[in-house]
């Protein structure tokens, strides 16, 4: 049987530009910190849950091999101070890896490291996340090894704190790809006091966001559903501490073999969780509090005996999840309409947009629009979030009962990444035909309103005999302050279409000091305003007012509209606030000027 090293072989990339050009203090520039950890996450990380000693098993298997530049260790036992002292020995028992010396060591305080890996308080599982500090390193080569022996350099993050509480912050809520590996050590039980095998709470969030790494190092027994193992585990062996971090004490190191994610097993596999329900409650309950103050708390309910489990998105899981009394519906004709879908679901709310793969589009010999499998193509819609009471509206409008449509779960893409399952409404009837009067256009109408791609609006439209509409060179912009309605600057928004109230994703800072200013590294709270869409020329007005890009930035950001979609919108944020930070992230009117 090959080794790892073997294996991972295949998998080589080249150093990353960001590492490569890396020089020693570049972490501390205001300009360049932020960007340099955003390529380090976004890059091939092997993270290490940990709740003990670096055994160095991920930088002996996968930086050896030239498969991951980066290695993150989230740890509650190491203060970052020792663990930087250690990394500047030439013997490191601590990470063993040897044959590197370190180019540049960081230690961050709490307040610093929450900033730079912009970190909420939060726990999706309820726990302390007793963020302690963080140690910041990147490590070189020694001149007398050769590229066999790794990379020229490798990033070291340790991060003091709950391991489960970082990884759904940088990539469940983060949204961003899975980490590269993951190490599942046997050794420890972190802050949830659960292990890190099937069913514990990282699983949990892994499977809940859809972030499962490529590769694992596991034993056996920890070794998650849906993996296949390529390597027999070694032999355990004892690794003794350094003397200022235990007393003597010996870890058990080894016994893991190489596990890769093998994407041919059934999806159920993988949602076969004992603790799922709560775990998605819980993670359901964080993200709807955190996207609006008076958003409902997702009610508990009994597991719905037709619905398969759903795996969720960052942008989603406060949406639904099939153990809640909201469930996703994916719609492609007709109720993409607000109108008609408001009309016909006044509880529920339209949540997001998506694609089911596979599938074709058509209009039925009745007029009216269905999908067929049709390998290749792709079907686009918009994702909703149902009550019982509006899912067996539904069930009515769409005609189940008379044999008109029948009720299945398929797959669908989300816009913002990640797959989920969602309810749709099939025709019974195979023929093919042309749109009733006037019914193809409340489509468009819909269609338009969400955004949904110009191609896919045009299919739609031919369909039918109908013109395409005009292109939209409109862009989305997000205003928070003086551009709101009733506000000092919002004559420069006339001639701009409101598309609504809405709410930052994501968690920045507000400042308030006579003006608003909205700082991208602090993640205290959503942030609330108006979503509009302006003409390029409104847009470079507006550039100059706000002063970008030296006082303002211009950059894209995810918000959801009330009772609408989840999309991208341009958003102003200031380069050095100053003044006050509104904790409610809502620009007052009792401040307004």
């Amino acid at each position: 049987m090959p080794t790892p090293r073997q294996i991972l072989n295949d998998v080589r990339e080249p150093l990353p530009d960001w590492l490569a050009r890396y020089e020693p203090g570049m972490i501390d520039a205001p300009t360049h910190g932020a960007r340099v950890i955003d390529a380090f996450l976004q890059g091939r990380i092997a993270f290490y849950p940990g709740s003990g000693v670096v055994d160095g098993e991920l930088f002996e298997t996968f930086t050896a091999a030239h498969a991951a530049h980066g290695v993150l260790h989230a740890d509650l036992r190491h203060p970052a101070s020792r663990v930087s002292e250690i990394l500047g020995r030439r013997f490191r028992p601590y990470v063993h890896v040897a044959g590197y010396h370190p180019l540049d060591v960081r230690v961050w305080d709490a307040p610093t490291t929450q900033a730079m890996l912009r970190l909420t308080p939060d726990h999706p599982f309820d726990q302390d996340p007793n963020l302690q500090g963080a140690c910041w390193a990147i490590l070189e080569r020694d001149p007398d090894r050769s590229e066999a022996h790794g990379p020229c350099r490798l990033a070291f993050l340790h991060v003091h704190c709950e391991a489960v509480w970082l990884f759904w912050n940088l990539w469940v809520r983060g949204r961003r790809p899975a980490p590269f590996a993951l190490l599942l050590q046997d050794h420890g039980w972190g802050g949830n006091w659960t292990r890190f095998g099937r069913d514990g709470a990282l699983h949990q969030a892994a499977v809940t966001s859809g972030s499962l790494p490529r590769w694992l190092l596991s034993v056996p027994e920890l070794a998650w559903p849906g993996y296949r193992r390529l390597t027999d585990p070694p032999p355990v062996r004892l690794v003794p501490l350094p003397a200022e971090l235990s007393q003597g004490d010996c870890d058990p190191v080894g016994g893991r073999a190489l596990y890769v994610k093998d994407d041919t097993a059934p999806r159920a596999d993988l949602q076969d969780l004992d603790a799922e329900a709560s775990a998605l409650e819980i993670i359901d309950r964080i993200y709807a509090g955190s996207m609006t103050s008076d958003a409902p708390e997702v009610p508990n309910a009994p597991d719905a005996p037709d619905a398969p489990s759903t795996l969720q998105t960052p942008a989603l899981t406060s949406l639904a999840s099939p153990h809640s009394s909201r469930r996703l519906y994916f719609a492609y004709g007709s109720n993409m309409n607000p109108a008609q879908f408001h009309r016909r679901c006044p509880g529920s709310d339209i949540v997001g947009l998506a694609t089911l793969r596979d599938h074709r589009w058509y209009i039925t010999d009745r007029g009216v629009a269905s999908v067929t499998p049709d390998p290749g193509n792709r079907v686009h819609g918009v994702l909703a979030r149902l009550t019982e009471e509006d899912e067996r509206q539904l069930d009515r409008h769409e005609g189940v009962s008379l044999g008109l449509y029948r009720r299945e779960w398929v797959t669908v893409d989300v816009a913002h990444g990640g797959r989920v399952t969602a309810l749709i409404y099939r025709s019974c009837d195979p023929g093919v035909g042309r749109p009733r009067p006037g019914y193809l256009e409340g489509i468009v109408s819909g269609a338009l309103h969400h955004g949904l791609p110009a191609e896919a609006i045009a299919q739609l439209a031919s369909s039918g005999g109908m013109p395409a509409p005009p292109p939209d060179d409109q862009e989305s912009l997000f205003v928070y302050g003086t551009l709101l309605r009733g506000q000092s600057n919002h004559r420069h928004l006339a001639g701009s279409a409101l598309v609504g109230e809405a709410v930052t994703v994501d968690c920045f800072a507000l400042y308030l000091d006579g003006l608003p200013m909205v700082f991208e590294h602090d993640p205290v709270s959503p942030i609330h305003g108006e979503l509009y869409r302006v003409s390029p020329a409104t847009l470079a007005m507006l550039d100059r007012l706000e002063g970008h890009p030296e006082v303002y930035r211009r950059s894209r950001v995810a918000v959801r509209v009330k009772g609408g979609s989840i999309i991208d919108a341009w958003l102003y944020f200031h380069l050095d606030p100053s003044g006050r930070i509104d904790r409610g992230g809502r620009y007052q009117p009792s401040e307004r000027h």
